[in-house]
């Protein structure tokens, strides 16, 4: 019995070390930089897109609707809702910014990321695109939102091909329910 319960404590032992200790390893894949939290600049960002929530038209027709899912910490926007070249975006917070990936009708996702909010405007910057087949590949890479007023706004996207900035796509939306 003597045996069994020294042979017990020995294999516990590591694992007692492990869950006890707070710290990550250095070498640890998924740890990251903590980043010091401001709750109102994130609280501000999120909620003015969460305020969106609806179905937004175009005077030529254009369409997108946004639905806040995922307890709240995500919204998502589609374009072009059942038309062939639909697309969706997906806003959620990373760190103290606002974090928006475009799945393109192009076939790419570019990563934008917008920091604050300023004269109703939220300015979406290039932070990375996955799936991109080639530098010369063309991509939505930046977008501004103007908040005009609850039931207008306008989303002014500009393609890129590689660093170049090239034409811009202007929406003016009218919230339609």
């Amino acid at each position: 019995m003597k045996t069994n319960s020294l042979l017990l404590l020995t294999l516990l032992a590591p694992l007692t070390a492990c869950a006890s200790s707070q710290a990550v390893p250095a070498t640890d894949p998924l740890a990251f930089e903590p980043v010091q939290i401001r709750e109102a600049a994130r609280n501000t960002l999120l909620d003015a897109i969460k305020n969106l929530e609806g179905n937004w038209q175009t005077k030529e027709g254009a369409t997108t609707t946004f639905e806040v899912t995922s307890s709240g910490s995500v919204i998502r926007e589609v374009l072009f809702a059942g038309q062939g070249h639909e697309m969706t975006n997906m806003y959620s917070l990373q760190g103290n910014s606002l974090k928006m990936v475009h799945y393109c009708g192009l076939g790419n996702q570019p990563e934008m990321r917008a920091t604050s909010i300023q004269d109703s405007k939220i300015v979406f910057t290039p932070t990375g695109v996955s799936d991109r087949l080639s530098a010369d590949e063309n991509y939505m890479g930046a977008m501004t939102l103007t908040l005009i007023d609850e039931d207008t706004i306008n989303a002014t996207w500009t393609s890129f091909t590689g660093l170049e900035a090239g034409g811009q796509m202007v929406f003016d939306y009218k919230r339609i329910d």
